[in-house]
């Protein structure tokens, strides 16, 4: 069972980041998904992406490469995935920006 709550905080933190990553009027993109005993939630911009040196550190507490950022939303993220035994990952579009993408196993 997921905590309905818990993984909501979840969401909030992708958009966010998703947002800051794009220029005005840019779209940012929320997809869900139920295949076979998986629910995916997706998240995608057409931002800078996630800058290869910085793809090992985003999900540090206090690591942000956003001007208006603490460094907390990702690393929260992470560990309530964790903790739901999910998973979280992040995908470079072509030509750019991001998918965000957490990943439940039901």
């Amino acid at each position: 069972m997921l905590d309905g709550a818990r993984v909501y905080q979840v969401l909030p933190n992708l958009i966010s980041n998703a947002i800051q990553a794009s220029k005005s009027g840019e779209e940012v993109c929320v997809r869900t998904k139920n295949d076979n005993g998986a629910v995916f939630l997706e998240v995608s911009d057409s931002g800078c992406g996630i800058d290869a040196k910085d793809q090992a550190k985003i999900f540090q507490p206090f690591f942000s490469v956003m001007k208006a950022g603490t460094g907390l939303g990702l690393a929260v993220s992470k560990k309530i995935v964790d903790a739901h035994e999910g998973k979280i990952s992040f995908y470079q579009n072509s030509p750019r920006g991001t998918t965000s993408r957490v990943t439940f196993e039901l």
